[in-house]
């Protein structure tokens, strides 16, 4: 039995441009994962800790102060901002009794956790729809689905959950869905082709659901074994008609400029923003977007880091099997 481990298990956060110039944002390396902008670009917020014993912390840019949100380490991971800035939604996962939640709280800390779903299986909040009304997660079934939850917050510090909603459900994962600025559509990561993980855009309906039609935005699809890239973690320019994306297969930010006509997405070539890769954190989101579209908040590459750091290292494990039947006696 062999498997990765990798020595890094810190990085800082930093500014990213057009160019891959960076500037740092918290320089101390820590386990950050799914960093997220606040809606006027003057807040992180951001997951310290991993998945399993995660805190989220906020941090204000121009005071230049860490705050936290969470102080017990349940698995609090995936921070969402609702669009007023307000508050702040994620997922935690309580070790002694097995659940998840989605949780919502005030972002400058001073409000009790409010919890909106529980579940036995894994939980991730993504995205909440412009006009504040659903949350957009993914959900653990035969792979990973795409749901929404439906928000009345017109008591914001006592939102009410309706009744989940499945929105794309197939025997693929769809993973990291998105609402556009206008809320009329969804992005989402999915490896329901064989060639791997690409990103599709389906409309949102007026009921909330999506339709049946999607269109691929990596060219990977576009032109298959013609050196395509496959891709996660759209981002929607706030303030143009651009979508953004990571190619995994060499992890650098590409974009791809798009028009809309009545129901249909039209979206042109994809091409490279930055000729600088950045550290990808597995399956789990490394970059946001800056409310004007020109930079990215980001984690560096190992280059740019200790290179102690950058080393990986293989472990291998013999006789596996023996070990696992003596951990695990006949009929246990």
């Amino acid at each position: 039995f062999v498997y990765r481990k990798p020595v890094a298990t810190a990085w800082p956060i930093v500014w990213m441009d057009s160019s891959g110039k960076t500037e740092p944002l918290l320089s101390t390396p820590k386990p950050y994962y799914t960093p997220r902008l606040s809606p006027d670009g003057r807040k992180l917020a951001v997951s310290d800790g991993g998945i399993m014993r995660g805190n989220i912390f906020i941090y204000d840019l121009q005071r230049d102060k860490m705050t936290p949100l969470t102080f017990d380490s349940q698995g609090h991971f995936s921070p969402v901002w609702t669009p007023d800035g307000m508050h702040v939604v994620y997922r935690s996962h309580y070790t002694a009794s097995g659940e998840y939640a989605l949780e919502w709280n005030r972002a400058d800390g001073s409000g009790q956790p409010q919890r909106l779903l529980t579940s036995k299986t894994a939980l991730l909040p993504y995205s909440i729809s412009p006009d504040g009304r659903h949350v957009v997660y993914i959900t653990e079934n035969a792979g990973y689905d795409i749901w929404t939850l439906p928000i009345d917050s017109s008591d914001p510090e006592h939102p009410k959950a309706g009744k989940p909603e499945p929105l794309v459900t197939t025997p693929a994962n769809e993973l990291e869905p998105m609402f556009s600025p206008d809320g009329r559509w969804i992005a989402y990561a999915s490896n329901e082709s064989r060639q791997g993980r690409f990103v599709y855009v389906r409309p949102v309906t007026p009921a909330g659901g999506v339709a049946d039609r999607k269109w691929a935005i990596t060219a990977g699809l576009n032109a298959p074994g013609v050196g395509g890239d496959a891709g996660s973690t759209p981002r929607w320019s706030r303030n143009g008609h651009e979508l953004f994306y990571v190619n995994t297969r060499d992890d650098r930010i590409m974009v791809v400029p798009y028009s809309t006509a009545g129901d249909s997405f039209i979206a042109e070539t994809s091409r490279v923003w930055s000729p600088q890769p950045i550290f990808m954190t597995e399956l789990f989101s490394s970059l946001d977007l800056s409310p004007d579209g020109k930079r990215f908040v980001t984690f560096p590459t190992p280059d740019k880091r200790d290179e102690r750091d950058a080393v990986t290292h293989l472990v291998v494990l013999q006789n596996f099997f023996d070990e696992v039947r003596r951990r695990v006696p006949e009929g246990k």
